[in-house]
């Protein structure tokens, strides 16, 4: 698979897989650590870093920072790990929530962004300072459908009914042979769990 290794597959044509950590085409330790860094894991562990041939990666997440502080932490530790290995952001286009975490680390360490963001939502999802390259769009459907195109895979944070919405599609349109691009779930304590489940309970 495109996406980790020591992961757990759900669907291997689709390229379904669930991340317990991060990232991109390496080795990784699973194991949980609520207080250290995935870098430090990674180097406390000595895992040997792959390049990845993937340029930029889209991230789905939500509009809010969630319940939990690993939420926040995990977008983070996403953004800052798309920095370190050189690759550009793709996302919904919002300065708040985890959008707005993992958007503004990647920023901040030198990354390139591109929001794309429908001009309905535009005055709810954009507050403050902008990052990097905001591409306004008419709707949801062509929001959707210019991340995907902009992308070379596709990650999942914990969301809301968005987030779901937009992972779900991207594992359609794969299993329709329209994109053959890997997706996986960054599946931030568990949370992920029960999705994982409606896939093994549905054939997956």
């Amino acid at each position: 698979m495109d996406i980790c290794l020591y992961m757990e597959q759900i669907h291997l044509s689709l390229g379904i897989i669930a991340l317990s950590s991060l990232f991109l085409g390496e080795k990784i330790n699973n194991k949980k650590s609520k207080n250290k860094k995935i870098s430090q894991e990674m180097e406390d562990d000595k895992v040997a870093v792959k390049p990845s041939r993937f340029k930029r990666v889209c991230v789905f997440c939500g509009s809010s920072k969630g319940k939990r502080d690993c939420y926040r932490d995990a977008a983070l530790e996403l953004g800052q790990e798309l920095v370190s290995r050189g690759l550009d952001l793709v996302y919904g286009g919002g300065s708040v929530g985890l959008m707005g975490l993992v958007s503004q680390e990647v920023h901040r360490g030198g990354g390139h962004v591109i929001g794309v963001i429908p001009k309905t939502l535009m005055s709810k999802e954009l507050t403050g300072e902008t990052v990097g390259e905001v591409r306004p769009v008419a709707d949801m459907h062509q929001r959707k459908a210019e991340m995907a195109r902009n992308s070379d895979c596709f990650i999942a944070l914990p969301g809301g009914y968005g987030t779901l919405e937009e992972l779900l599609e991207v594992i359609t349109w794969a299993q329709l042979g329209i994109h053959d691009k890997p997706v996986g779930l960054l599946n931030v304590d568990g949370y992920y769990n029960y999705l994982l489940t409606f896939y093994r309970q549905g054939g997956g």
